[in-house]
């Protein structure tokens, strides 16, 4: 379910299930357990590493690599103020931008960061409108320089269009 977050008794309830499991096993049958278990925290930390070394550094459908900072230095050019809408836009561009094929915003995305922040797909929409808007309503000199990158009229403009405009602008330009 989204936007349920793992409440402390859910985790209790777990560690005494897991503790309930674990007082059948003989001692030789503990050690290999334990043994697995760091095995499998040993391969989840590379795994991690690996993850923060990819994520710094996007890559724009093979074509050229887009820094995480270009796209939020970008977003504060346009306009978008510091809130909640601003951190799911940049991951909804950082999402699409990996996807090597157009994907469905309300479809794939919104659900995708939805469970990822843990809010409802409503909340999600509703902040990156809200940032989008206030952007819109500021005007700043970006936004209106990289205008022709969005499809529609600026006030017009829904979340599937900002970000794919912002995504082609990142594409089509040394910026």
């Amino acid at each position: 379910m989204y936007g349920r977050r793992e409440t402390t008794y859910d985790r209790q309830r777990q560690q005494r299930r897991f503790e309930e499991e674990l007082q059948g096993l003989s001692q030789e049958e503990l050690l290999k357990v334990i043994s697995r278990l760091m095995t499998d925290v040993s391969e989840l930390k590379s795994i991690v590493y690996d993850l923060r070394e990819e994520n710094n550094i996007l890559f724009d459908r093979g074509e050229r690599l887009v820094n995480l900072k270009k796209i939020s230095e970008l977003l504060t050019e346009i306009g978008i103020p510091d809130s909640k809408g601003r951190k799911y836009l940049i991951e909804g561009i950082r999402y699409c931008i990996k996807k090597p094929e157009k994907i469905s915003i309300v479809k794939e995305l919104y659900p995708y960061l939805a469970k990822d922040f843990y809010i409802s797909i409503e909340i999600l929409r509703n902040e990156m409108k809200k940032a989008i808007r206030k952007a819109v309503q500021q005007r700043k000199p970006k936004l209106r320089a990289i205008e022709s990158f969005f499809p529609k009229d600026l006030r017009k403009l829904n979340n599937a269009d900002f970000i794919y405009g912002v995504i082609n602008y990142l594409k089509n330009t040394g910026d």
